[in-house]
């Protein structure tokens, strides 16, 4: 009995492993499609489905910008970015939320940000 359940279990996995060899394969193209160097500099703003980047910002400057409509969430890799701040006003009015690393958004739900100089306290 244990000799059976055993083989089945292997052949299990091993036809879902074929299977999603088979139907999810490397698209070469894709990654034809990063920035080069990745990760990119700044702040970068990316949508889902395709995962794709719809928008950059270089350094923080504390200017109110528009949220990119495709976007769904922020990488804040490098320059000084430590608080952006996301409002559902399109004139960064209102109480804001934090947008980092650490949380996505549905589309459109966010449709300006700003992104303040931090200065560290002395």
């Amino acid at each position: 009995m244990r000799r059976s359940t055993t083989r089945i279990a292997a052949g299990a996995a091993a036809a879902l492993i074929a299977t999603l060899t088979m139907t999810a394969p490397g698209s070469p193209a894709a990654a034809d499609d990063l920035p080069s160097p990745w990760p990119p500099d700044g702040l970068t703003f990316t949508a889902n489905y395709p995962h794709r980047i719809v928008g950059q910002q270089a350094v923080p400057d504390d200017v109110c910008r528009p949220v990119p409509a495709e976007a769904t969430f922020v990488h804040a890799w490098t320059n000084g970015f430590t608080i952006v701040e996301g409002y559902r006003e399109a004139d960064c009015q209102g109480e804001w939320e934090l947008l980092n690393n650490f949380h996505s958004w549905h589309e459109g739900e966010y449709v300006s940000y700003r992104a303040p100089v931090y200065v560290p306290p002395n």
